[in-house]
C-alpha cells in the first residue's frame, strides 16, 4: 500500500469520525435546548378564563368568570382587566382581586354580571390577565374569553 493510499484511508476515517461527532454534537445541543425550555415552562403560570352561565334554581347569580391556571407554576398577585368596554358585562366580585395565589390546575370563580343584550350580541370578550410567577413579574396575556 502506498503512502497516498494510507493518507486517503486516514482522511476518510477522520471525515467519518468528524461527521458522526458533529451529528452527536447537534443532537446534544438540541437536547440541552429542550431541557432549558422545559425548565422555563416549569417556572411559568398560564392563565385562561371563561364566563359560564350558572343554572342554579333560586339563584340570583347568572354568570361566573372562571379563571384557571393551566401552567406548571403558582400564579401570584393575579389581576384582571376587561379590555373591551361592553355594556352589561361587569365583574361583581372585584374585592377578590388581586388574588394572592392560584396554584397549577386550580381555578377561581368570580360572580359576573352579563345583561341579556350583551350576551346575545357578543360571545367573547377580551380580558387582560396580569400575574407574577417564578419566570417573571407582571406577566400579561390578553385572552378572548368565551361567554356561554
Amino acid at each position: 500500500m502506498s503512502f497516498s493510499n494510507i493518507l486517503s484511508v486516514l482522511a476518510f476515517t477522520f471525515s467519518v469520525i468528524a461527521f458522526f461527532h458533529s451529528k452527536k454534537s447537534k443532537k446534544n445541543k438540541l437536547e440541552i435546548k429542550k431541557l432549558q425550555n422545559e425548565l422555563i415552562q416549569k417556572k411559568k403560570a398560564n392563565l385562561i378564563g371563561k364566563i359560564k352561565r350558572v343554572n342554579k334554581p333560586n339563584s340570583s347569580v347568572k354568570y361566573k368568570l372562571i379563571i384557571k391556571n393551566i401552567g406548571e407554576a403558582v400564579a401570584e398577585n393575579v389581576r384582571i382587566k376587561l379590555m373591551e368596554n361592553k355594556k352589561g358585562i361587569d365583574i361583581l366580585e372585584k374585592s377578590k382581586t388581586p388574588l394572592d395565589k392560584l396554584y397549577p390546575k386550580e381555578n377561581i370563580n368570580l360572580i359576573t354580571s352579563v345583561s341579556y343584550g350583551s350576551s346575545g350580541s357578543t360571545s367573547k370578550i377580551k380580558i387582560k390577565f396580569i400575574w407574577d410567577d417564578e419566570y417573571k413579574k407582571d406577566r400579561e396575556e390578553i385572552r378572548k374569553v368565551l361567554i356561554y
